[in-house]
């Protein structure tokens, strides 16, 4: 009984502390949503909980600013955004198939090699990736932003650990269902 008592005491806290923390995390969001709603004068007044009537006006000011294009920009990161998950999708995948699936020589070579470049940071290669750029004369260009992002480490790890052990023995038995000179996706339709 007296275990039992702990143990709703400490989950009532546990939910608490969380429930602290998810306001924290949020009460921020709210604060920039209201601000983007009021005037200049009134930012300048102070904090404000409830939003104001300047929503619409801001925004007009905002998209009609020369030197701030909003509309580009967002354009612009959803290009490099969905380029780069496609890509990450994409050969990560590969990659981590091609360890998980064949035996070669250097297979645990080549899996510690990628972890070990996982745990380096980003910032460290940043500075010669920059000089590298701007000598290729791409400084102007979004292929910079995409093409290094198309094999992540820690999509090819999540793979590897998470995703293969499950599909790699229904791929290999759906493989072996298969009639001689099948369509790959006509696999699907033969059970056994």
């Amino acid at each position: 009984m007296k275990s039992n008592t702990s143990g709703r005491v400490r989950s009532i806290f546990v939910h608490l502390v969380l429930i602290f923390l998810s306001f924290l995390c949020l009460f921020f969001f709210y604060i920039l949503i209201v601000n983007a709603t009021r005037s200049h004068a009134d930012l300048q007044k102070g904090f404000s909980a409830l939003p104001g009537k300047y929503f619409l006006e801001n925004l007009k000011n905002v998209a009609n600013d020369g030197s701030f294009p909003m509309f580009r920009g967002i354009l612009n990161s959803v290009v490099v955004s969905s380029c780069s998950a496609a890509l990450c999708t994409y050969f990560s995948s590969l990659t981590a198939y091609g360890l998980y699936a064949y035996d070669f020589k250097m297979k645990k070579a080549a899996f510690t090699f990628i972890m070990a470049i996982l745990v380096m940071p980003t910032q460290v290669t940043a500075m010669g990736f920059l000089r590298l750029i701007t000598k290729m004369g791409m400084y102007d260009s979004l292929l910079p932003l995409i093409i290094p992002l198309h094999l992540r480490q820690s999509f090819t790890l999540c793979t590897v650990t998470f995703s293969l052990p499950f599909l790699y023995p229904l791929w290999k038995r759906q493989e072996l269902m298969a009639p001689e000179n099948s369509e790959p996706l006509t696999v699907l339709y033969f059970r056994s």
